[in-house]
């Protein structure tokens, strides 16, 4: 028996509406990149020169603000003269699944203890894939700032860290946080360039450094 011409408009409509469905809750695929850092002022008078390192994140949070997910990336230690422009930086992509959210973390750092931190960079390079099961007993509080955003997607992804250790906050030149909802990234986000600027004019200590980070959004099928 032939289904009749209602029968089969139904089930195309159905079929439809879980299409749709199921189109409307796909993860969000979600890329970030450093795109250009400038030092306008460099901080270090004498030499004339910074040594600097620029390190990120990209971590997904569930609604529990528990980190399902993360990448992080790394660039320097580079010395730094007033007027230098650098471009090649290494880009950052996950997906967000539906009522999560993703954030990206930059930190910029003057580097005093070199060797230290080449052995810092070195750490952050064995770990800059993407976090697994580890990352589920990662907690965010509302309290946690870009530096403790990026040590924890570092401990998320297996790293075992000792801020006091690593990082000197006398040696942190800027660090910024932006934050995407899943229902934010719904609404189709555009290629977005967003300007960011680390600086300090007192009388002592001076420097100004611009940082362009680039997001793309690209919903997956």
């Amino acid at each position: 028996m032939r289904p009749s011409f209602l029968q089969v408009l139904v089930l195309l409509l159905v079929l439809s509406a879980c299409t749709s469905q199921k189109r409307h809750f796909a993860p969000v695929s979600v890329a970030f990149q450093p795109t250009e850092l400038k030092a306008l002022t460099i901080q270090e008078k004498i030499t004339r020169a910074d040594e600097v390192m620029l390190a990120y994140s990209l971590s997904v949070l569930d609604e529990n603000n528990q980190l399902t997910a993360t990448q992080n990336g790394v660039w320097g230690v580079q010395r730094v003269k007033k007027d230098d422009q650098f471009t090649n930086f290494q880009g950052l992509s996950l997906s967000v699944p539906p009522k999560s959210k993703v954030v990206a973390t930059v930190v910029l750092m003057e580097i005093d203890d070199y060797s230290r931190a080449q052995k810092f960079v070195g750490e952050i390079r064995k770990y800059t894939g993407v976090a697994g099961a580890v990352a589920g007993f990662f907690q965010v509080t509302e309290l946690t700032n870009p530096v403790g955003y990026f040590l924890l997607s570092l401990q998320a992804a297996g790293l075992v860290l000792n801020q006091s250790r690593w990082i000197d906050p006398d040696d942190l030149l800027g660090a910024d946080t932006k934050t995407y909802t899943y229902e934010e990234l719904q609404k189709g986000l555009p290629v977005t360039i967003t300007p960011l600027k680390f600086s300090n004019h007192s009388r002592l200590d001076s420097y100004e450094y611009q940082l362009q980070t680039r997001w793309s959004i690209q919903k997956t099928r």
